[in-house]
Formats: structure tokens, C-alpha cells, sequence
């Protein structure tokens, strides 16, 4: 039987998302691209492993898309969509995130809204 989970955010919880997410920038703009898609596709395979979720398991199938996309030469993203696709799997190659992902069963709720 199907479950329809339904979140409120609020300001507050937005702003520490946003803080999260430039912290995680931050720490991105230090390390190539080709380390950002490594970490990645390694949250990936572990994802994977834990991943019970049919609608988690789709999602991180779209992770693993997205690191494609930045390793295809012939893909040729934009800089700014680059940009945000760098930034995303930075996030979620990110284990300490909004949701931590070593958290029994809610870990992971966070991982499949960023791509």
C-alpha cells in the first residue's frame, strides 16, 4: 500500500538548507570536477546498497545520469548548468547533509530531491 508523505518547510529549515548548501559549494570549489563526479558515483554505489525505496532507487539511478553528463565530452553542458549539476552531486556525495545519511531509514530522504 502506497504511503503519501506530505513536508512543510519553514523559513528557518530553508535557511539552514541554503547554509548547508553553500557550505557544500564552498568545500566544491576546492576539489576538480572529476573529483566531485568520484564522489559521487561512490554515494551512488553505497545508495545503492542501502536503497529499500523504489522512488530512492529512480533517483539515484538520475545521479548516476548526471555524472554521465559531466563526463561526456560530447554532452557539453553550459557553465552555469554545469555549475549546478557539480553542485548537486557535491551534495549528495555528502554524507553529514540536511538529512544525515547515517540515520536509520529518514538518512536518505534528502538524496533524491537534488537531481
Amino acid at each position: 500500500m502506497p504511503l503519501t508523505v506530505t513536508l512543510e518547510i519553514s523559513d528557518l529549515e530553508l535557511q539552514h538548507f541554503r547554509s548547508l548548501m553553500l557550505r557544500v559549494r564552498n568545500r566544491a570549489e576546492r576539489r576538480s570536477p572529476d573529483e566531485i563526479a568520484a564522489a559521487a558515483v561512490a554515494e551512488v554505489e553505497r545508495l545503492r546498497s542501502a536503497a529499500r525505496s523504489p522512488f530512492v532507487a529512480r533517483r539515484i539511478d538520475c545521479v548516476g545520469r548526471l555524472v554521465a553528463m559531466l563526463r561526456d565530452p560530447e554532452w557539453a553542458l553550459p557553465e552555469p548548468e554545469r555549475r549546478r549539476v557539480l553542485d548537486g552531486l557535491a551534495y549528495v556525495a555528502e554524507a553529514n547533509d540536511l538529512v544525515p545519511d547515517n540515520l536509520p531509514v529518514l538518512g536518505l530522504l534528502d538524496e533524491p530531491f537534488i537531481p
